[in-house]
């Protein structure tokens, strides 16, 4: 059991400011270069996506490593499942996209099928058990009035809406007989691209306000 109630538990007075001044540093890089080149593949949006998923995986190691090479390993996998998705390894990594149906049913090797599936069991198991022991401390945050619960729900929301929706709308309506102006279909996702990066920054300060309020 790792204990958070020392008062020369330095890691609860640095951490917060640490993950505020990442996110700070993030955005100012973001604006500073100006809308010219910002989304797109390897743009500024993205790579800020990933270093700050990548900053919310080691904070949270460096706060709680016993928890994070432990019991709530599920935590920083499910962080670093994001970063590879960011970068696309889900398409990239085999000869087709695994998270899609026609990999397994089109003409592929069967051991990148394999390989494929076992991911994505994995990333399952990781979700399942991620939800499973994560709800009933974020309801018990709430009840006591603490901040990173409604952090943690803004990030699903988030990630639901700019996957669910946002990502390849004209795409996904498409089947319906719905033609979206290839401007909107840009704007959808410029601002999927914004989401996901509120995403991960929210997240990334939801890791130092949980770790404080489990101190108190």
């Amino acid at each position: 059991m790792i204990d958070l109630t020392s008062p020369h538990d330095t890691k609860a007075g640095v951490a917060l400011p640490l993950a505020l001044a990442s996110a700070l540093v993030l955005l100012t890089l973001l604006f500073v270069r100006g809308e010219s080149g910002l989304y797109g593949e390897d743009g500024p949006v993205e790579v800020a996506t990933i270093v700050a998923y990548l900053c919310a995986a080691l904070l949270y190691a460096w706060l709680v490593p016993g928890l994070a090479f432990g019991r709530e390993w599920q935590i920083p996998v499910t962080l670093i499942l994001a970063i590879l998705r960011e970068m696309d390894l889900d398409k990239s990594l085999l000869s087709g996209g695994i998270l899609k149906s026609r990999f397994y049913t089109g003409d592929y090797p069967l051991w990148e099928k394999a390989i494929g599936l076992a991911i994505v069991i994995f990333a399952l198991w990781t979700g399942v058990r991620l939800v499973r022991r994560g709800l009933p401390a974020m309801v018990r945050g709430v009840r006591d009035g603490q901040v990173w619960p409604w952090l943690v729900a803004l990030s699903v929301a988030l990630v639901v809406i700019a996957k669910g929706v946002f990502d390849g709308l004209g795409r996904k309506l498409l089947p319906f007989g719905v033609e979206v102006p290839q401007d909107v279909v840009d704007s959808f996702a410029r601002a999927e691209e914004w989401m996901e990066l509120g995403t991960a920054i929210f997240a990334m300060v939801a890791i130092p306000l949980w770790y404080v309020s489990r101190r108190r």
